[in-house]
């Protein structure tokens, strides 16, 4: 991501916004152009990103972009969770990768596209859906807007990671910072829990003791 100025929101305090995110991350957020960061340029009206070394990185992964659409909504965005290509391999094994290295998932997040690749490797479609439920489920009980994002590119590779959205509209910049507080632990909260999930996955599936007899998908 290039590390020149983006253009500032006029209704929020963008400097007040990155001092308070650069005090949670522990190190600074900084104002930029989105470049080549998956989301359409022309919704986006500020777009900070975390500009730390990896191991600073590590310890707030839930804390990774922040932006700010043409409306006013914040969105905060996790580091990615993973990827359909990690995922496939560890599922179906090695041999999977000469499969769905074919693929196009340009526009992953439609829920056509996800059934297309489905139809090949079903799996890898219910544990992302399980993923996807879970982060619907929390932002209900926790009264924020999460939600999984999934961004596909051709070469049969989708990432995916979590995103936490609000308006900002008539909220002073101590509501504001409040609410971004709030959907902040929401994130840590979901980000971890899915994380885990994907370890788990990964001993379940991928190492080679646990090639057979793997368990059924559940949420």
């Amino acid at each position: 991501m290039d590390a020149e100025a983006g253009v500032e929101s006029e209704l929020i305090d963008v400097a007040a916004v990155s001092r308070y995110l650069s005090a949670l991350a522990g190190g600074e957020f900084r104002l930029a152009e989105v470049r080549d960061y998956p989301i359409a340029k022309d919704r986006v009206k500020t777009f900070m990103y975390f500009d730390g070394d990896a191991r600073a990185a590590s310890k707030t992964p839930y804390l990774h972009v922040v932006w700010i659409d043409n409306d006013e909504l914040i969105h905060v965005e996790t580091q990615r969770l993973g990827n359909t290509s990690d995922t496939t391999e560890w599922m179906y094994g090695e041999k999977a990768l000469y499969d769905f290295a074919k693929m196009d998932l340009t526009g992953f997040e439609k829920k056509s596209v996800r059934e297309e690749y489905g139809r090949k490797f079903p799996k890898v479609v219910r544990r992302l859906e399980i993923y996807r439920k879970y982060a619907a489920r929390l932002s209900e009980r926790l009264d924020v807007n999460l939600e999984l994002l999934f961004h596909g590119t051709k070469g049969g590779l989708a990432s995916f990671r979590l995103e936490a959205k609000f308006d900002t509209k008539g909220l002073s910049t101590k509501a504001l910072l409040q609410e971004l507080d709030r959907n902040i632990e929401a994130l840590k909260h979901a980000y971890y829990e899915i994380a885990e999930r994907q370890k788990n996955l990964y001993f379940l599936y991928a190492l080679p003791a646990n090639r057979k007899g793997t368990p059924e998908e559940s949420s």
